[in-house]
């Protein structure tokens, strides 16, 4: 079992529609998947964490990657863990607003 951590940038505006239709793919892919994580979202960037079986966190990333929403994917943290940290969340998620950034 591996976590990544990686911050990208939107390509395109992310309304709280957007935001929300986002969430909702990503909680049907992840629950898919048996992904796991936490999406934190604020001022046009995101910040997030992914973990789960090793194959199925990089697919989940390079697809992400190849995602023409987000640029500049950089990944911060790649590690093996020994247990997961969101198991109850196919996906959190919070809308950070200025003042909470």
């Amino acid at each position: 079992m591996i976590h990544i951590i990686y911050m990208s940038s939107q390509t395109v505006e992310f309304s709280k529609e957007r935001l929300r239709a986002l969430l909702g793919t990503s909680f049907e892919n992840n629950t898919r998947l048996g992904v796991t994580g936490i999406l934190l979202y604020g001022n046009g960037n995101f910040l997030q964490l992914i973990e789960g079986e090793e194959e199925a966190v990089d697919g989940l990333l390079q697809k992400i990657s190849r995602d023409p929403r987000h640029k500049n994917v950089t990944v911060f943290l790649r590690e093996e863990i020994p247990e997961r940290q969101f198991g109850g969340w196919s996906m959190a998620f919070r809308d950070l607003s200025m003042e909470e950034a």
